[in-house]
């Protein structure tokens, strides 16, 4: 008589481990790619608040903020907004810029 067993065998086991594999080694390096991109936008997009903060400083008080302090200290920026992947953030010309 035949016994219906549930359940895989190990070569069954060793296929889905075998694709698995071959998946990870195609979308792992992939991604670490994509991350020193996404750093990139994230920092684009921060110096693009700034600048829009360097305006909305300039519209409140008729004069452009001299540093990045100065938006600091009048509450138009946070502290974490200083700098972006370990680059300080500078005002020169009344733009934002990457030191």
């Amino acid at each position: 008589m035949l016994k219906n067993r549930k359940g895989f065998t190990m070569l069954e086991m060793l296929i889905v481990i075998g694709v698995i594999a071959m998946l990870l080694t195609l979308i792992v390096p992939n991604l670490s790619k994509k991350q020193e991109l996404i750093n990139s936008k994230g920092c684009e997009a921060l110096l693009e608040t700034i600048n829009t903060q360097v305006y909305l400083y300039y519209v409140d008080t008729g004069k452009y903020p001299n540093t990045i302090d100065t938006l600091l200290n009048d509450n138009y920026l946070k502290k974490e907004q200083t700098s972006c992947n370990d680059k300080k953030i500078t005002l020169k010309d009344n733009v934002a810029t990457l030191e």
